[in-house]
Parts: C-alpha cells; sequence; structure tokens
C-alpha cells in the first residue's frame, strides 16, 4: 500500500543525500562537522549484513542518552521488531506496532528510539550488556530484515557516542551532507502546489504516512511553528520540503484544493 509513497520519499533522500560539504558556505561547513560526529549513517546493505563488513552493527547507548535508528532515507517502513534483552534498555517509535504495549490503528514507523535505563533483573534472563534488535521492514524491494547489536556503553565516551543512526539507500554515500536548508527558503504555497502534484502523479496517497506527516506540517505552520520546528515535530525533512516545492514551482496541478485539509 505504501509502495509509491516509498519510493517518493526514497528518491527524494537519494537526490539530497549525495550533496557533498563542499557547497556549503564555511559557517555552514563548521556546523555539520560539529553534527557529523553526532549523526552516523550507514547503507542499508550493511544493516542488513549483505556484505564483508561488521554485522550486526554496533549501537552503543551511554547512561541517560537514546539513540535513534532512523529509516526515513530508505523511505522504508518499520513492520516489526524484537529486543532480545530489553533489561537495560527501552524502546519507543515515531508511529505505532503491534506488541509494544499498545493497539494500532495503523501500523508502521520510520524511527526507533532507544534509551539506556538502569539494569533491571528480570527472571530467566542473563545478566549481558548487549542484546540482539532484530527490524522487519517494508519497501519498494520488498521485505528486509535488519540486525543490531545494541550495548551499554562506557559513560566516558561521551561526545564520541551517535545520537543518530541513519540507514540510507545503497546508492548513497554515508555521512554525506545535505544542503542547508532554511525556513526562508521555503515557499508555503509552492510547498502545496507540489503535494497536490505528487498526488496527481500518483507519488504519494492520501492514507499515507507520509501524507499524514506533511499534512501535519501545514498545520503546525499555520498555526504559528517556524517551518524547521514544524517539519521536525511532524517527522519530515526540509529537504522533502524543498522538493514539493520544485514540484509546486515546475508544474500547475488541476487538482483540488488543499484549503480544507
Amino acid at each position: 500500500m505504501l509502495n509509491k509513497e516509498i519510493l517518493f520519499a526514497g528518491v527524494i533522500l537519494a537526490v539530497f543525500g549525495v550533496c557533498g560539504a563542499s557547497s556549503l558556505p564555511a559557517s555552514a561547513k563548521s556546523d555539520a562537522k560539529q553534527a557529523s560526529s553526532a549523526v552516523r549513517s550507514i547503507n542499508s546493505s550493511v544493516a542488513a549484513g549483505r556484505n564483508q563488513q561488521q554485522t550486526p552493527y554496533v549501537v552503543e547507548l551511554l547512561p541517560g542518552h537514546g539513540v535513534n535508528l532512523s529509516f526515513i532515507p530508505t523511505g522504508e517502513t518499520v513492520t516489526k521488531v524484537w529486543l532480545d534483552n530489553p533489561s537495560f534498555v527501552t524502546l519507543d517509535v515515531d508511529g505505532c506496532l503491534q506488541g509494544l504495549g499498545r493497539e494500532c490503528k495503523q501500523e508502521g514507523a520510520q524511527v526507533l528510539h532507544l534509551r539506556r535505563i538502569r539494569q533491571l533483573n528480570i527472571k530467566g534472563l542473563p545478566k549481558t550488556n548487549s542484546s540482539l534488535l532484530t527490524i522487519v521492514t517494508n519497501g519498494t524491494a520488498g521485505r528486509r530484515v535488519y540486525l543490531f547489536r545494541v550495548v551499554a556503553a562506557n559513560s566516558e565516551k561521551v561526545g564520541n557516542t551517535a545520537h543518530t543512526v541513519e540507514v540510507l539507500p545503497d546508492n548513497v554515500a554515508p555521512n554525506a551532507v545535505s544542503p542547508l536548508v532554511t525556513d526562508t527558503q521555503v515557499d508555503i504555497s509552492q510547498v502545496r502546489l507540489g503535494l497536490m502534484v505528487a498526488l496527481d502523479r500518483r507519488l504519494i496517497t492520501k492514507d499515507s504516512v507520509l501524507w499524514n506527516r506533511i499534512i501535519n506540517f501545514l498545520r503546525r505552520e499555520r498555526s504559528g511553528e517556524s517551518i524547521p520546528q514544524a517539519a521536525q515535530n511532524s517527522g519530515i525533512s526540509m529537504q522533502l520540503l524543498t522538493k514539493l516545492q520544485e514540484l509546486g514551482t515546475n508544474a500547475t496541478p488541476n487538482v483540488e484544493s488543499l484549503t480544507n485539509e
């Protein structure tokens, strides 16, 4: 059901993910360099264990710190997760998944949040400082299984451990830095038109997770939130808004208005 939406998001992020830091001004390069140590990226083939690199990929959790695992760049939707050792880590998602203590009207997620907690004594579970995390996703290439090894890291590593691990399409170089986009570069009216173009071309559907996130962004922006803040709170990227703006600028869709959304 989400194939066209996933393809749309994947293409957008692949286009903007390959841009390097050489196109940034000096101040932006400095900011990107500081952020690069906190955001790690790996290709999907690495996370899925389809090459000779270390597998499973290790995710380090520090006391008082969480780590996000993001599948937004690949456009895949997480459909199932297994955490083998929940004695020192909690798991939450940006959507809803059965088995995480809640009932779901619409299952699916793209970002997982792991948080270190004080070690619990769980009957029948050996005390270890690591756990295997298995993630099942669904995307344009079908279903995939990803494996991560979650470990309790030493507090001395503060500043050297990532707060976000992004899974990238295999055609995007890891740790590539996208051009910085500010709210002054975003024309909301063109974003709205672009969304209608995407809908008209069947790149997105109204029953999709991505559609709901974009609509939520538009509502937040209209209520007074800044564009970057509204985008972050809605779980979409500034690069996605730029792509929608381009669609709106380059085409005039003969479709329904978003006025009543």
